[in-house]
């Protein structure tokens, strides 16, 4: 067995360690159906287990729940057809741990330091548009008259800017 798929296994194997029996409590939240959560539940390890490449998602507690919701929800919705079934109410927010909020906030840290990178190569008329537009939350008209310049004379500035941005930070990468 290859490595690549023996450490997949390894990392579903742990995911449904860690999440099953908050699938069940959440699922129990809903229904009173124990077997239908419990199938539910399979039939989402099973989806999961059929994605070719895991590792592309980014957050897989949380997408293991969402599809366990709509398998859930679903279920529900063709088996008992007169019961009304409000999605809002059962929004659930998985507890993230405390390794997944460092990983978030390194991720975070470390994009934010290619972007003022990247931010560095360019002039500063165009930083200042950057900074206005993305940060400042400015429109492209109030830009314009900030700065007194026409609106093609802007888009230019934006354009060069982020593809001088793209090509640093393609770059560094």
């Amino acid at each position: 067995m290859e490595y690549k798929e023996i450490a997949r296994k390894d990392r579903i194997d742990v995911l449904f360690k860690e999440t099953t029996a908050s699938l069940l409590c959440f699922g129990l939240r809903i229904t009173r159906d124990k077997e239908l959560v419990e199938d539910c539940i399979h039939e989402s390890y099973e989806k999961l287990i059929n994605i070719k490449d895991i590792t592309e998602i980014r957050d897989t507690k949380s997408y293991l729940l969402r599809i366990f919701r709509n398998k859930l929800i679903h279920r529900l919705k063709t088996t008992i057809p007169t019961e009304c079934i409000d999605e809002a109410n059962y929004a659930y927010q998985w507890e993230r741990s405390p390794e997944d909020k460092m990983i978030e906030e390194e991720t975070r840290q470390e994009i934010e330091k290619y972007v003022e990178e990247a931010l560095e190569c360019l002039t500063p008329s165009q930083k200042e548009i950057i900074r206005l537009r993305y940060w400042g939350n400015c429109s492209n008209n109030e830009i314009c008259q900030k700065l007194g310049i026409d609106s093609q004379t802007l888009y230019n500035h934006i354009h060069d800017a982020l593809s001088r941005m793209r090509q640093m930070m393609q770059s560094s990468s």
